[in-house]
């Protein structure tokens, strides 16, 4: 409560500072109403301080991070191995370890053992204050930056192409909630949503929407990750109503009884693939690519689509292809929520009637462009093969180098008033023999490893199974 206090808007809880421990260092965000510390002692372990920094320092702060802390009064003149030298010399690690979290987004190990040595009175090699950042270092932060924006580059096409938008994710939740039976969102003027009274099973779904600062009260939700916050919980893919409307969904679609509707007819703004009077069907196919030990190794939306004309066979369109990627988006951009218009009455019949002879010709396209599909990925399932094995090597090898570094060692003891904890000395001995015998196994564990992974990549299958059908046509003009 007092955590939820802290963070909340001033306007809704009085408290503004925080006094604690180093308990607080670990493990709590802090940034949303707090953009300052300060520091009552400053430990000598510099990584210590940086946790302390980093409760306000990070991800979702919108402000400056202010960090302040305390010398002795005549630091300027204090004597070598004083109180109030040892403060100044603190002082300036904590100025540094502010610029290395700046440089870096941690602290440099050399500066945190140079730091320890000090305090401890121990001889140390390097200035903490004018040692550099090893070159190594500095390029396995810059890999990992960029390793970052590549991450995030990737989510957002992957969120694009997914069409994992807000307004998506709220229609998944709607339709599941009315399928259950369970009353549906109201969204509020400011665009937020009142969670609703669910019933059987579903209120688990709900739990943790209410205020930490007042239970009797639930928080409203959202679908966009910018409107999130304390007093708003963010209605993401792996939250429990959202997970638990996708599972209801997939067994509706795939169960025997399928209680969604698979066919759909929308109109749009068709390219000139689809020639004047064509409509065009298309079927939503579910393509896997599963191991011999039934491990699913890729996964993925097929769209099989034939454009029917008034009289005469039907052709082929490979949406799939590059040339077809105009007509791709605007079957896609149809069935998003905010441009979904119900296709003309007789195209509906006129589909109905073609059914029976397109149908053949549907089902022999997703034959064909699964094996397509499946051929075009066996280069990657051979790189993806290849780095697992290169995994499983790079793994058992550092386990191999931390179990003999572990075993040449000295062996750890805790001292009791002079006399080793006979205890203690027993777990010892059989960690040694636990670590000995599992470096013994390493090599047998590792075969084994590469073996189910070569036999998972062995005979691997294409499963395709339509989802849905989807007419499109042109809207019908005054």
């Amino acid at each position: 409560h007092l955590k939820a206090a802290f963070q909340a808007s001033p306007d809704r809880d009085p408290v503004r500072i925080l006094l604690a421990t180093d308990a607080a260092s670990e493990g709590i965000d802090l940034q949303e109403s707090c953009c300052r510390v300060i520091n009552y002692d400053i430990p000598f372990n510099p990584n210590r301080l940086e946790q302390r920094i980093g409760r306000v320092d990070r991800f979702g702060q919108r402000r400056p991070v202010h960090v302040a802390h305390f010398v002795g009064a005549g630091w300027e003149s204090a004597p070598q191995g004083s109180y109030e030298a040892d403060l100044e010399f603190l002082s300036r690690v904590a100025e540094k370890v502010a610029q290395e979290r700046e440089d870096l987004g941690r602290v440099n190990p050399v500066l945190a053992q140079a730091v320890e040595a000090r305090m401890l009175g121990r001889p140390f090699l390097e200035d903490p204050f004018s040692s550099q950042p090893a070159a190594q270092l500095v390029r396995a932060e810059r890999d990992l930056r960029d390793q970052v924006a590549r991450l995030r580059q990737q989510l957002s096409r992957s969120t694009e192409q997914l069409h994992v938008a807000a307004p998506n994710v709220r229609r998944v939740v709607d339709t599941a909630l009315s399928l259950a039976g369970q009353p549906t969102l109201v969204e509020r003027a400011d665009g937020l949503f009142e969670p609703p009274n669910l019933t059987r099973g579903w209120e688990r779904t709900l739990e943790g929407i209410e205020d930490p600062l007042d239970p009797m009260v639930r928080r409203p939700l959202t679908f966009d990750a910018e409107r999130a916050g304390p007093d708003v919980v963010h209605a993401h893919l792996g939250w429990r109503l959202v997970d638990q409307a996708q599972r209801l969904l997939r067994s509706a679609l795939w169960g025997e009884q399928a209680t969604l509707s698979r066919v759909s007819g929308v109109s749009a703004e068709l390219p000139d693939d689809v020639r004047p009077g064509e409509f065009l069907v298309t079927v939503l196919t579910r393509l896997l690519l599963v191991g011999s030990d039934g491990a699913r190794l890729h996964e993925e939306v097929l769209l099989a689509a034939r454009a029917v004309p008034p009289t005469g066979r039907s052709r082929r369109l490979e949406v799939e292809e590059r040339r077809f990627e105009a007509l791709r988006r605007s079957v896609e951009a149809a069935l998003d929520p905010g441009a979904c218009r119900p296709a003309p009455l007789l195209a509906r019949h006129r589909l109905a009637e073609t059914w029976p002879e397109v149908k053949d010709f549907l089902v022999s396209d997703i034959s064909a462009r699964a094996e397509q599909r499946k051929a075009a990925l066996e280069r990657d399932l051979s790189r993806r093969l290849a780095e697992d094995l290169s995994r499983v090597d790079a793994i058992t090898e550092h386990m191999r180098r931390t179990l003999t570094d572990a075993l040449k060692g000295p062996m750890p003891v805790q001292l009791r008033l002079g006399q080793l904890d006979e205890p203690e000395r027993h777990q010892l001995e059989a960690d040694r023999e636990a670590w000995q015998a599992r470096l013994d196994n390493l090599g047998r564990q590792r075969d084994q490893e590469r073996s189910a992974i070569e036999r998972r990549y062995t005979g691997v299958r294409s499963l395709s199974f339509p989802v849905a059908v989807l007419l499109v046509t042109r809207p019908e003009r005054p």
